[in-house]
């Protein structure tokens, strides 16, 4: 069992999560989904939600950015522990700047091992891991997509939102938003390293 999250950056209130929304999306998201997850995020900061989103390339590292262009505060999930570099590297000063204005959830102590299960790492489990975590966390999840399917890494998010009965939507490039758009759906079907229900109460500032 891991131990307690650190969390790395700003001392923020952990068990208010009334006003946390989730941002999410494709690491491969359009120009204009790219736009349009900056521009939702930057509104929602301006009006004094919090963004939260998994600090990876495309729609979440333009969500943290809109945050932070909004003058919010913005939080990142990462698979990482927190003495490891940041996934991805290349987002390693976006990582900064969210300590400065929000904080980073590390939910496990240590490195990943690699090993293969049905073609998963545990580095990649514990991505989708992740998404799941975020999903109980966060009372509104969003995901930017303009059309289709929502599928990919994105899904568990919005799968397990609804699995823990939060509100989730899909946003266009016109701003418009659906709740509980079409999802593929996504499972975990391993045995997770990390308790969903102890995460949600047991942060550690460092």
């Amino acid at each position: 069992m891991v131990g307690l999250i650190k969390v790395s950056g700003l001392n923020l209130d952990l068990t208010q999560r009334d006003n946390w929304v989730a941002v999410i999306g494709s690491r491969k998201a359009s120009p204009e989904e790219l736009k349009t997850a900056h521009s939702f995020a930057y509104n929602l900061a301006r009006h004094g939600y919090i963004v939260v989103s998994g600090l990876a390339e495309g729609i979440d590292a333009a969500a943290h950015k809109g945050a932070i262009a909004g003058n919010g505060k913005t939080i990142a999930i990462v698979n990482t522990p927190i003495e490891q570099d940041i996934y991805p590297w290349k987002n390693r000063s976006l990582a900064e700047e969210i300590r400065n204005k929000g904080c980073i959830i590390h939910p496990y102590a240590t490195k990943a091992v690699e090993r293969n299960e049905r073609g998963l790492s545990q580095f990649s489990k514990r991505l989708i891991e992740r998404d799941r975590l975020l999903a109980a966390l966060c009372p509104k999840i969003v995901t930017v997509k303009n059309e289709g399917v929502i599928e990919g890494g994105t899904r568990y998010g919005m799968s397990y939102g609804k699995v823990y009965d939060q509100n989730v939507f899909r946003l266009d490039n016109e701003m418009n938003l659906q709740k509980d758009p079409e999802v593929k759906e996504g499972k975990i079907w391993w045995d997770m390293e990390i308790d969903i229900d102890e995460k949600m109460r047991s942060f550690s500032f460092v």
